[in-house]
C-alpha cells in the first residue's frame, strides 16, 4: 500500500511539473509572438531572442525555488559564474543574496559583473572601484579579505612540511615555489590562448631551469594547474633537464586538497604567473614576484593592475634573476615594500580570519 501511495505521489508530482512547464511554454510563446510583431530590425530581433532566452532561464529557476518556501538567504560561492537569472529569481522571492568575491583581479575586469545584495570583497580598493562600476550592482560592499588566505595561515602554523620542501630545507636551501599554468596537449587548442600555448610553456620552463642553475642556494618547486601536458613529446627535453637537476622539481601531488597553498605557505619566495594564489600569498605576507612576460608579451598582468608597485613584476629573465637573488638575500625592500602594497590595496589585516568575519556577517543578516 505504501509503495502504491509513493507511486501516486510521484505521478502527481510529475503531472504538476509537466503542467508548470506547459504553462511556462505558453507564456513564453505568447510573449515572443507579441513582441516579434513590433521588431523593426535585426538588432532588435537579436535582442528579443536574448531577452527571451534569459526569461526562460529565470522562469526555470523560479519554479525550482518554489519548494523552498522558508528560504531567507542564499550564499553565492562563485560570484561572477552564478547565473544572473538565478539571482533575479531569488530577488523576486525576497531572498537576500550574499556573495564573496572569488578573485581580487576581477575588480579590474569589465567583462564580468555581479548582481547581489551584500558583496563581500577582497579588499578596500575592490569595494571602492566596484561601487563606481556599472557592472557591479550591490546594495552593500564589505571588505572581508581573500577568504582562502586562511589556508595559508593554517599551513604556515602547522609546520607540517611537504616532502618536496623537507629534504632541501634540511640542506639549508631557500625554497622557491614557481606557480605556472597548464597547456593543451592538442596544438590547435593550445594556440587559442596566448597564455597557455606551447611556446609560452617552453619559455617559462626554460627560464625556471636556468634560474635553478644560477641560484645554487635555492631549490625550485614547480607547481602547475595540471600535469597532462607532461605526456606531450614537445616538452620532453625540458622534463629531462628537470629530472637530472638537483635544484628543481615538479610537484605532482594533486590528491591532497589545497596542496598548492601548503607549498606556498612554507616557501621563501613565490614566482607566479598571474594567479589568485599569488594575490592571496601577498596578503598573507609571503614574498611574491609576478612572472609578467612570455615569448611575445611583457605585460600579462601589469597591463591590468600594477599593485601600485611596478617593481613586483619581472619583465624578462635578467629582471627575474636579479630580483630573485635580492629577495632571497632578505633585501626584499630594495624590490618593493610589501606592507605598503597591503596598505594601499586595503587587504584586511586583523586577528580574525576571513571565515570568522564572513560567518558573523551572514549571522547578522539572518538575524
Amino acid at each position: 500500500m505504501k509503495k502504491q501511495v509513493r507511486f501516486y505521489q510521484r505521478e502527481w508530482d510529475t503531472n504538476q511539473s509537466e503542467k508548470k512547464n506547459f504553462s511556462s511554454i505558453i507564456l513564453i510563446t505568447n510573449f515572443f509572438l507579441k513582441n516579434i510583431l513590433i521588431v523593426g530590425n535585426w538588432k532588435n530581433f537579436l535582442a528579443l531572442l536574448v531577452f527571451t532566452q534569459n526569461y526562460v532561464s529565470y522562469l526555470k529557476y523560479r519554479n525550482s525555488l518554489k519548494p523552498f518556501k522558508g528560504l531567507k538567504l542564499a550564499m553565492i560561492d562563485y560570484d561572477f559564474l552564478c547565473p544572473k537569472t538565478l539571482i533575479l529569481a531569488l530577488k523576486s522571492m525576497n531572498v537576500k543574496t550574499v556573495a564573496t568575491q572569488e578573485r581580487f583581479i576581477q575588480t579590474f575586469y569589465k567583462s564580468q559583473g555581479v548582481i547581489i545584495d551584500n558583496y563581500l570583497t577582497c579588499s578596500e580598493i575592490s569595494s571602492k572601484i566596484m561601487q563606481k562600476s556599472k557592472y557591479y550592482l550591490a546594495k552593500e560592499f564589505i571588505n572581508v579579505g581573500q577568504y582562502r588566505v586562511d589556508k595559508l595561515y593554517q599551513f604556515e602554523k602547522s609546520k607540517n612540511f611537504p616532502p618536496e620542501i623537507l629534504a632541501p630545507k634540511n640542506l639549508n636551501k631557500k625554497i622557491i615555489v614557481g606557480l605556472g599554468f597548464h597547456t593543451k596537449n592538442n596544438w590547435v587548442d593550445s594556440q587559442t590562448n596566448f597564455l597557455i600555448n606551447w611556446k609560452a610553456q617552453k619559455n617559462y620552463l626554460n627560464d625556471m631551469i636556468k634560474l635553478s642553475e644560477t641560484l645554487k642556494n635555492a631549490f625550485i618547486i614547480l607547481r602547475f594547474k595540471s600535469l597532462e601536458w607532461c605526456a606531450n613529446p614537445e616538452f620532453k627535453v625540458y622534463l629531462e633537464k628537470i629530472e637530472k637537476s638537483e635544484n628543481i622539481t615538479i610537484s605532482n601531488n594533486y590528491k591532497e586538497s589545497y596542496y598548492s597553498y601548503k607549498l606556498c605557505a612554507h616557501s621563501d619566495l613565490i614566482i607566479a604567473k598571474p594567479t589568485s594564489l599569488a594575490d592571496e600569498s601577498l596578503e598573507a605576507g609571503k614574498k611574491v614576484l609576478i612572472y609578467n612576460y612570455t615569448h611575445n608579451l611583457n605585460d600579462i598582468r601589469s597591463g591590468i593592475f600594477d599593485y601600485f608597485t611596478p617593481s613586483i613584476f619581472c619583465n624578462n629573465y635578467l629582471d627575474l634573476q636579479k630580483k630573485s637573488e635580492t629577495m632571497l638575500n632578505n633585501d626584499d625592500k630594495k624590490v618593493y615594500n610589501q606592507n605598503e602594497i597591503i596598505k594601499k590595496i586595503g587587504f584586511i589585516n586583523n586577528n580574525k580570519s576571513s571565515k570568522e568575519i564572513i560567518a558573523e556577517i551572514i549571522q547578522g543578516k539572518l538575524n
